[in-house]
């Protein structure tokens, strides 16, 4: 007859699931963190432009997203804290950005600041017809202790 369990390897996989199944707390699963961490991101906030160019400039924006999180988060290890950054720039008759800048910034990083900057110089929108037109962008930017009062509205001086 042949041995049940007979191959040590699967004797060790066994108890280690039995050992975890017995530290699992009754009504709670194992992988459930005890405090649920909102991750660090971005979150596009108020947009202010034409209404003939809207739905070009949040189609950009949205997939612009990936660019302005790793501007965030490659500093999170030296600079942990959460803001909001107003981003405005002119989009060309060819449909280029030109003239961008922060009018506001509640994340005092200018390594962050100029990434940013740098991320909206490469978006292209759809050809701006009659000259050029102007873009607002409010950027929220937020880790496990960002701090809802931390905004521009909120900064003195604004």
């Amino acid at each position: 007859m042949p041995q049940l369990n007979a191959n040590p390897t699967l004797r060790t996989i066994g108890a280690v699931a039995a050992l975890l199944l017995m530290s699992q707390i009754p009504g709670e699963s194992l992988a459930q963190d005890p405090k649920p961490q909102r991750p660090a991101g971005v979150e596009l906030g108020e947009l202010r432009t034409s209404a003939a160019l809207e739905s070009n400039v949040r189609y950009v924006t949205n997939r612009g997203q990936g660019g302005l999180r790793y501007c965030y988060e490659k500093t999170l290890q030296y600079n942990r804290r959460g803001g909001e950054v107003v981003l405005e720039w002119t989009i060309n008759a060819e449909g280029g950005v030109v003239g961008d800048a922060l009018t506001c910034s509640t994340i005092d990083n200018r390594g962050v600041e100029s990434c940013l900057q740098r991320v909206v110089r490469r978006w292209r929108f759809k050809p701006c017809k009659g000259g050029d037109c102007q873009v607002s962008q409010t950027v929220l930017f937020h880790n496990t202790t960002y701090d809802e009062t931390r905004s521009c509205s909120n900064k003195p001086g604004s």
